[in-house]
Protein backbone atom coordinates (compact mmCIF):
# COMPACT_ATOMS: atom_id res chain seq x y z
CA UNK A 1 0.00 0.00 0.00
CA UNK A 2 2.96 2.64 0.87
CA UNK A 3 4.34 2.06 -2.99
CA UNK A 4 1.12 2.82 -4.33
CA UNK A 5 0.39 6.23 -2.81
CA UNK A 6 4.21 6.53 -3.22
CA UNK A 7 5.15 10.10 -3.87
CA UNK A 8 8.51 10.53 -6.22
CA UNK A 9 10.50 13.78 -5.81
CA UNK A 10 13.32 14.22 -7.94
CA UNK A 11 16.25 16.60 -6.34
CA UNK A 12 17.42 18.55 -8.80
CA UNK A 13 20.27 21.19 -7.53
CA UNK A 14 23.94 21.82 -7.57
CA UNK A 15 26.22 19.76 -5.35
CA UNK A 16 28.02 22.98 -3.36
CA UNK A 17 29.20 20.89 -0.58
CA UNK A 18 27.51 23.39 1.75
CA UNK A 19 24.54 23.55 3.90
CA UNK A 20 22.32 23.26 1.10
CA UNK A 21 23.39 19.99 0.28
CA UNK A 22 22.85 18.47 3.77
CA UNK A 23 19.67 20.71 3.73
CA UNK A 24 18.17 18.31 0.96
CA UNK A 25 19.84 14.82 3.03
CA UNK A 26 18.00 16.43 6.27
CA UNK A 27 14.67 16.55 4.45
CA UNK A 28 15.48 13.17 3.28
CA UNK A 29 16.49 12.17 6.51
CA UNK A 30 13.13 13.43 8.14
CA UNK A 31 10.93 12.09 5.56
CA UNK A 32 12.46 8.11 5.76
CA UNK A 33 10.38 5.18 7.12
CA UNK A 34 7.50 8.18 8.22
CA UNK A 35 6.18 9.30 4.92
CA UNK A 36 5.86 7.14 1.55
CA UNK A 37 8.08 9.46 -0.18
CA UNK A 38 10.97 8.16 -2.30
CA UNK A 39 13.85 11.03 -3.40
CA UNK A 40 15.51 10.89 -6.26
CA UNK A 41 19.11 13.01 -6.23
CA UNK A 42 19.86 14.69 -9.51
CA UNK A 43 23.15 16.53 -9.14
CA UNK A 44 25.02 19.16 -10.68
CA UNK A 45 28.62 20.52 -10.86
CA UNK A 46 28.93 23.52 -8.86
CA UNK A 47 30.57 25.30 -11.36
CA UNK A 48 27.42 25.79 -12.95
CA UNK A 49 26.78 28.23 -9.97
CA UNK A 50 30.25 30.23 -9.99
CA UNK A 51 30.71 30.47 -14.01
CA UNK A 52 28.49 32.85 -15.65
CA UNK A 53 26.00 32.06 -18.03
CA UNK A 54 26.51 28.75 -17.19
CA UNK A 55 23.08 27.86 -15.74
CA UNK A 56 21.76 28.21 -19.54
CA UNK A 57 24.14 25.10 -20.35
CA UNK A 58 22.33 22.69 -18.55
CA UNK A 59 21.09 19.62 -20.08
CA UNK A 60 18.27 17.95 -17.48
CA UNK A 61 19.56 14.49 -17.19
CA UNK A 62 16.49 11.94 -18.17
CA UNK A 63 14.71 10.45 -14.86
CA UNK A 64 12.24 8.23 -15.12
CA UNK A 65 8.50 8.19 -13.84
CA UNK A 66 8.40 11.02 -10.62
CA UNK A 67 5.60 13.47 -9.85
CA UNK A 68 7.80 16.67 -8.67
CA UNK A 69 10.44 18.91 -9.26
CA UNK A 70 12.26 20.34 -6.65
CA UNK A 71 15.67 22.62 -6.99
CA UNK A 72 17.34 25.71 -6.70
CA UNK A 73 17.28 29.24 -7.23
CA UNK A 74 20.39 29.16 -9.47
CA UNK A 75 19.66 26.34 -12.30
CA UNK A 76 15.75 25.19 -11.31
CA UNK A 77 14.08 26.94 -14.61
CA UNK A 78 15.72 24.66 -16.60
CA UNK A 79 13.24 21.92 -15.06
CA UNK A 80 10.15 23.42 -15.37
CA UNK A 81 7.85 20.83 -17.19
CA UNK A 82 4.40 19.77 -16.72
CA UNK A 83 4.88 18.53 -13.54
CA UNK A 84 5.05 20.80 -10.26
CA UNK A 85 8.33 22.39 -9.61
CA UNK A 86 9.15 23.91 -5.93
CA UNK A 87 12.16 26.49 -5.94
CA UNK A 88 14.07 26.11 -2.84
CA UNK A 89 15.60 29.98 -1.86
CA UNK A 90 17.49 29.97 0.64
CA UNK A 91 19.65 32.65 0.19
CA UNK A 92 19.20 36.21 -1.29
CA UNK A 93 21.77 36.84 -3.26
CA UNK A 94 20.65 40.58 -3.70
CA UNK A 95 20.98 41.37 -0.53
CA UNK A 96 22.31 45.03 0.15
CA UNK A 97 24.49 44.48 3.15
CA UNK A 98 26.26 41.75 1.53
CA UNK A 99 26.98 43.67 -1.71
CA UNK A 100 29.01 46.05 0.38
CA UNK A 101 31.48 43.10 1.18
CA UNK A 102 32.14 42.09 -2.44
CA UNK A 103 34.74 42.38 -4.71
CA UNK A 104 33.91 43.29 -8.47
CA UNK A 105 34.33 40.06 -9.81
CA UNK A 106 31.69 38.85 -7.21
CA UNK A 107 29.65 42.15 -7.90
CA UNK A 108 29.63 41.02 -11.33
CA UNK A 109 28.42 37.05 -10.90
CA UNK A 110 25.62 38.21 -8.28
CA UNK A 111 24.13 40.04 -11.08
CA UNK A 112 23.88 37.26 -13.52
CA UNK A 113 22.82 35.02 -10.15
CA UNK A 114 19.58 37.50 -9.65
CA UNK A 115 19.17 36.91 -13.42
CA UNK A 116 18.60 33.18 -12.88
CA UNK A 117 17.00 33.63 -9.76
CA UNK A 118 14.26 35.76 -11.47
CA UNK A 119 14.08 33.23 -13.83
CA UNK A 120 13.62 30.70 -11.08
CA UNK A 121 10.51 31.85 -9.54
CA UNK A 122 8.61 32.63 -12.33
CA UNK A 123 9.08 28.94 -13.26
CA UNK A 124 8.14 27.90 -9.83
CA UNK A 125 4.90 26.69 -8.76
CA UNK A 126 5.76 26.96 -5.27
CA UNK A 127 9.03 29.05 -3.42
CA UNK A 128 10.19 27.38 -0.33
CA UNK A 129 11.66 30.15 1.37
CA UNK A 130 14.14 29.29 4.42
CA UNK A 131 12.88 31.98 7.09
CA UNK A 132 10.47 34.50 7.15
CA UNK A 133 14.03 36.85 6.40
CA UNK A 134 14.51 35.48 2.80
CA UNK A 135 10.65 35.80 2.46
CA UNK A 136 10.76 39.39 2.97
CA UNK A 137 14.01 39.93 0.95
CA UNK A 138 12.97 37.92 -1.57
CA UNK A 139 9.76 39.93 -2.25
CA UNK A 140 11.33 43.27 -1.70
CA UNK A 141 13.39 42.27 -4.71
CA UNK A 142 11.63 40.47 -7.16
CA UNK A 143 8.04 41.70 -5.89
CA UNK A 144 4.91 40.23 -3.78
CA UNK A 145 3.60 38.53 -6.71
CA UNK A 146 5.10 34.74 -6.10
CA UNK A 147 3.65 31.99 -4.53
CA UNK A 148 5.93 31.50 -1.15
CA UNK A 149 6.03 29.67 2.14
CA UNK A 150 8.14 29.29 4.69
CA UNK A 151 9.69 26.04 6.26
CA UNK A 152 12.44 26.36 8.37
CA UNK A 153 15.97 23.92 8.04
CA UNK A 154 15.74 20.89 10.34
CA UNK A 155 18.83 19.38 12.59
CA UNK A 156 18.88 15.52 13.79
CA UNK A 157 18.29 16.10 17.09
CA UNK A 158 18.53 12.44 17.82
CA UNK A 159 22.08 13.22 16.54
CA UNK A 160 23.27 16.40 17.80
CA UNK A 161 22.66 16.21 21.71
CA UNK A 162 24.60 17.20 24.65
CA UNK A 163 27.54 14.47 25.57
CA UNK A 164 30.13 13.75 27.66
CA UNK A 165 33.39 14.52 26.26
CA UNK A 166 37.33 16.02 27.33
CA UNK A 167 37.50 18.86 26.51
CA UNK A 168 41.15 18.83 26.64
CA UNK A 169 41.99 22.39 27.59
CA UNK A 170 41.05 24.79 30.12
CA UNK A 171 40.10 27.73 27.79
CA UNK A 172 37.48 28.97 27.09
CA UNK A 173 36.52 27.76 23.59
CA UNK A 174 34.30 29.68 21.00
CA UNK A 175 33.73 28.15 17.73
CA UNK A 176 32.98 28.83 14.56
CA UNK A 177 31.58 26.28 11.90
CA UNK A 178 31.06 27.39 8.65
CA UNK A 179 33.10 28.43 5.39
CA UNK A 180 35.74 31.18 5.74
CA UNK A 181 33.90 34.24 3.87
CA UNK A 182 33.34 37.73 4.69
CA UNK A 183 29.59 36.52 4.17
CA UNK A 184 30.11 34.58 6.94
CA UNK A 185 31.75 37.20 9.39
CA UNK A 186 35.03 35.18 9.58
CA UNK A 187 37.12 38.21 8.89
CA UNK A 188 35.78 39.41 11.89
CA UNK A 189 37.22 36.75 14.39
CA UNK A 190 40.82 38.30 14.53
CA UNK A 191 39.21 41.87 15.78
CA UNK A 192 37.11 40.32 17.99
CA UNK A 193 40.12 38.00 19.51
CA UNK A 194 41.87 41.46 20.09
CA UNK A 195 39.50 42.25 22.86
CA UNK A 196 39.76 39.23 24.82
CA UNK A 197 42.47 37.95 27.31
CA UNK A 198 44.28 34.75 27.15
CA UNK A 199 41.77 32.72 28.54
CA UNK A 200 39.75 32.30 25.00
CA UNK A 201 40.76 30.27 22.03
CA UNK A 202 38.57 30.72 18.66
CA UNK A 203 38.33 27.31 16.99
CA UNK A 204 37.20 27.32 13.39
CA UNK A 205 36.39 24.21 10.79
CA UNK A 206 38.58 23.83 8.56
CA UNK A 207 42.74 22.86 7.78
CA UNK A 208 44.48 26.44 6.68
CA UNK A 209 45.63 28.68 9.40
CA UNK A 210 44.79 32.13 8.15
CA UNK A 211 45.48 34.28 10.98
CA UNK A 212 48.60 35.32 12.92
CA UNK A 213 46.79 35.29 16.17
CA UNK A 214 47.82 31.58 17.95
CA UNK A 215 44.66 31.65 19.74
CA UNK A 216 42.35 31.16 16.30
CA UNK A 217 42.89 27.76 15.41
CA UNK A 218 42.22 25.50 12.04
CA UNK A 219 40.58 22.33 13.67
CA UNK A 220 40.43 19.90 10.41
CA UNK A 221 37.24 19.23 8.27
CA UNK A 222 34.42 17.02 9.77
CA UNK A 223 31.48 15.15 7.96
CA UNK A 224 28.46 16.78 8.33
CA UNK A 225 25.55 14.99 10.87
CA UNK A 226 29.03 12.94 11.91
CA UNK A 227 29.90 11.89 15.67
CA UNK A 228 33.05 13.71 15.44
CA UNK A 229 31.23 16.82 14.39
CA UNK A 230 28.82 16.39 17.55
CA UNK A 231 31.43 15.57 19.65
CA UNK A 232 33.02 19.36 18.32
CA UNK A 233 29.93 20.82 19.43
CA UNK A 234 30.13 19.73 22.96
CA UNK A 235 33.93 20.66 23.48
CA UNK A 236 33.01 24.13 23.04
CA UNK A 237 31.97 26.62 25.57
CA UNK A 238 30.12 28.79 22.94
CA UNK A 239 29.20 29.20 19.46
CA UNK A 240 30.22 32.39 17.98
CA UNK A 241 28.82 33.41 14.48
CA UNK A 242 29.11 37.03 13.58
CA UNK A 243 27.63 36.28 9.82
CA UNK A 244 26.69 38.86 7.85
CA UNK A 245 23.76 36.98 5.91
CA UNK A 246 22.14 33.72 6.87
CA UNK A 247 19.31 32.14 5.07
CA UNK A 248 18.74 29.69 7.78
CA UNK A 249 21.78 29.03 9.63
CA UNK A 250 22.08 25.10 10.24
CA UNK A 251 25.23 25.32 12.18
CA UNK A 252 23.26 27.87 14.72
CA UNK A 253 20.62 25.06 15.46
CA UNK A 254 23.04 22.34 15.45
CA UNK A 255 24.95 24.18 18.21
CA UNK A 256 21.98 24.61 19.86
CA UNK A 257 20.56 20.97 19.81
CA UNK A 258 24.20 20.02 21.69
CA UNK A 259 22.79 22.74 24.25
CA UNK A 260 25.15 25.78 23.63
CA UNK A 261 24.62 28.87 24.01
CA UNK A 262 25.42 31.06 20.12
CA UNK A 263 26.53 34.76 20.02
CA UNK A 264 25.33 35.60 17.07
CA UNK A 265 24.33 38.60 14.14
CA UNK A 266 21.14 40.50 15.25
CA UNK A 267 20.32 40.59 11.07
CA UNK A 268 18.59 38.36 8.86
CA UNK A 269 18.02 34.39 10.25
CA UNK A 270 19.75 34.35 13.02
CA UNK A 271 17.10 36.63 15.25
CA UNK A 272 14.51 33.60 14.15
CA UNK A 273 16.65 30.86 15.76
CA UNK A 274 18.20 32.57 18.37
CA UNK A 275 16.11 34.40 21.44
CA UNK A 276 18.25 37.28 22.40
CA UNK A 277 19.00 37.15 26.46
CA UNK A 278 17.57 33.58 26.21
CA UNK A 279 19.45 31.57 23.98
CA UNK A 280 22.38 33.67 23.49
CA UNK A 281 22.87 36.65 22.44
CA UNK A 282 22.12 38.97 19.27
CA UNK A 283 24.95 41.45 18.59
CA UNK A 284 24.83 44.51 15.56
CA UNK A 285 26.77 43.87 12.08
CA UNK A 286 30.24 44.20 12.65
CA UNK A 287 30.05 45.47 16.29
CA UNK A 288 33.26 43.76 17.63
CA UNK A 289 33.13 45.00 20.50
CA UNK A 290 29.56 44.39 21.48
CA UNK A 291 30.37 40.80 20.60
CA UNK A 292 33.85 40.91 22.76
CA UNK A 293 31.50 42.04 25.65
CA UNK A 294 28.54 39.66 25.41
CA UNK A 295 31.32 36.35 24.95
CA UNK A 296 32.68 37.85 28.47
CA UNK A 297 29.16 37.68 30.04
CA UNK A 298 28.81 34.54 29.23
CA UNK A 299 32.77 33.58 29.65
CA UNK A 300 32.15 34.49 33.42
CA UNK A 301 28.79 32.60 34.35
CA UNK A 302 28.90 29.11 33.48
CA UNK A 303 25.69 28.80 35.25
CA UNK A 304 24.32 31.24 32.20
CA UNK A 305 25.77 29.46 29.80
CA UNK A 306 23.83 25.90 31.05
CA UNK A 307 20.80 27.93 31.35
CA UNK A 308 20.75 29.28 28.00
CA UNK A 309 22.36 26.06 26.20
CA UNK A 310 18.62 24.28 27.92
CA UNK A 311 16.83 26.88 26.34
CA UNK A 312 18.00 26.09 22.84
CA UNK A 313 17.91 22.67 22.97
CA UNK A 314 14.31 22.42 24.26
CA UNK A 315 13.84 25.28 21.12
CA UNK A 316 15.37 22.93 18.71
CA UNK A 317 13.21 19.86 19.57
CA UNK A 318 9.97 22.12 19.39
CA UNK A 319 10.97 24.55 16.51
CA UNK A 320 13.90 22.98 14.40
CA UNK A 321 14.33 19.48 13.68
CA UNK A 322 14.40 17.31 10.86
CA UNK A 323 11.17 15.32 11.28
CA UNK A 324 9.13 18.45 11.40
CA UNK A 325 10.89 19.50 8.32
CA UNK A 326 9.76 15.78 7.13
CA UNK A 327 6.74 16.65 8.27
CA UNK A 328 5.90 20.20 6.54
CA UNK A 329 7.59 18.85 2.89
CA UNK A 330 5.43 15.95 3.21
CA UNK A 331 2.13 17.94 3.80
CA UNK A 332 3.50 20.66 0.77
CA UNK A 333 3.72 17.50 -1.81
CA UNK A 334 0.42 16.06 -1.31
CA UNK A 335 -0.69 19.45 -1.90
CA UNK A 336 1.29 19.58 -5.07
CA UNK A 337 0.10 15.86 -6.24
Amino acid sequence: MLKMNQIKVCFRQIKAGTGADVWTYNILNGLKDRYPVEGILDFYNKNYRSVPLAPYLIKPNKVEEYDIDQSDSIIGFNFKSKKPLIIIDQHMVGDPVVNRYENIVKKLNRKFLLKYEKKCLDAADVIICSSESTERGLKSIFGENYNTKVIYGGVDNDIFRPVKVEKGTDKIILLFVGSPIKRKGFDLLPKIMKLLDDRFEIWYTGDEKFFEDKRIIPIGRFKPNSQEMVELHNKADIFLFPTRLEGFGLCITEAMACGKPVITTNYSAPPELVVDGKGGFLCELDDVEEFAKKIKILAEDEALRKKMGSFNKERVSKKFTTKILGDNYYKLYKELV
